[in-house]
């Protein structure tokens, strides 16, 4: 009897330990993030929710001292700047500007570029504004879509390279100007790229290699001039991957250098994804019990997914029904809004 007595407890130590474990903590302070939380936390901490004033300092502490973090909500927050050798581009004193995620957020530059493999769903905060570089480098890990805010200007070099896990579109807000060297290299899981018209710059090897895509949509009337650089799409298969293009400007991409390297250049119709429609409303968000999506005009399809990529469910939507989520844990889902005329993508939170 004692020997059964001490393998449950054996087996329910294990559960304890193992079990995914939850915490939101809300930040009056920046930079102190570490002091903050406990050892526990540090040591079992795999969801965490922070709000408040945040800086590179605490980037560091979610990259290095929460060891098994897997879902990290910042969408609240706001990073303040920092100068200083307490950052993310340790030993080195560094100016962190504010609302940028900062330079090697999960990536250690100080370790032979170690990056955190355990994050697997990030929520940016809804104010930022740049992605520094190396901001993600090799998060293998983050799988699913992500999502850039519309406030973002610019995405640093190497920011995304080697986020191989990541599935899906990625939409590029209309906010963003410039792209840099190697934002999204190996990217392979990603199934298009959407580039809004708003962008003025992309360097070398910005999306090279991501071998998974089917489509490219750019919605530049001028495309980009890339004769000053090389191997922009290197890597990826031109003859299977479609450039859709805006109307009347097919011609300036087929004589564009390498943009002309694609073989299928296709004028835009009212078939092709959009970029995300703003109008479009889901609340809550955060939720406890159920949403609803607003904005929507006919016939949509809805689709629930986990960071993960395991699917809920997906079935026809109309405008403002009410989705529960009662029987649904705590955590990040996917909503996949799919009408005659576009694909919207949006993360919402249960709390």
């Amino acid at each position: 009897m004692k020997k059964l007595l001490s393998l449950m407890l054996l087996a329910l130590s294990t559960i304890i330990v193992y079990a995914q474990v939850s915490k939101t903590v809300n930040m009056t302070t920046a930079g102190s993030l570490s002091t903050t939380l406990s050892s526990y936390d540090k040591t079992y901490l795999s969801n965490l929710t922070v709000t408040g004033n945040i800086d590179a300092r605490d980037i560091k502490c979610m990259r290095d001292e929460i060891i098994k973090l897997e879902i990290l909500d910042i969408s609240a927050v706001t990073i303040k700047s920092y100068t200083g050798t307490g950052g993310t581009y340790a030993p080195v004193s560094t100016l962190y500007p504010a609302n940028e995620m900062p330079q090697f957020s999960f990536c250690d530059n100080y370790t032979t570029y170690t990056s955190k493999t355990t994050l697997k769903t990030i929520v940016l905060p809804n104010s930022l504004t740049s992605i520094g570089m190396y901001s993600f480098y090799g998060c293998t890990g983050l799988t699913g879509l992500i999502t850039i805010p519309s406030s973002v200007v610019s995405i640093g070099g190497a920011a995304f390279y080697n986020c191989r896990g990541l599935t899906g579109s990625l939409v590029i807000p209309n906010s963003v100007t410039s792209i840099e060297t190697s934002s999204f290299t190996y990217c392979q899981g990603l199934t298009s790229i959407v580039i809004p018209s708003s962008v003025t710059s992309i360097t070398f090897n910005a999306f090279s290699y991501c071998s998974g895509l089917t489509a490219v949509i750019s919605y530049l009337k001028v495309p980009v001039v890339l004769a000053a650089l090389t191997d922009v799409f290197i890597g990826i298969n031109k003859s299977t991957c479609t450039l859709y293009v805006p109307i009347g400007s097919k011609s300036l991409y087929k004589s564009s250098y390498q943009w002309k390297d694609f073989l299928n250049i296709v004028e835009m119709t009212t078939a092709v994804p959009t970029i995300a429609n703003e109008k479009i409303k889901i609340y809550p968000n955060p939720i406890k019990e159920g949403f609803r999506v607003n904005g929507l005009n006919g016939k949509t399809t809805i689709r629930l997914s986990d960071g993960n990529g395991k699917v809920f469910f997906e079935k026809l939507f109309v405008n403002d029904e009410y989705i529960s989520m009662n029987s649904k844990p705590k955590g990040i889902y996917i909503v996949e809004l799919t009408t005659d005329d576009e694909t919207i993508t949006r993360k919402i939170i249960k709390q």
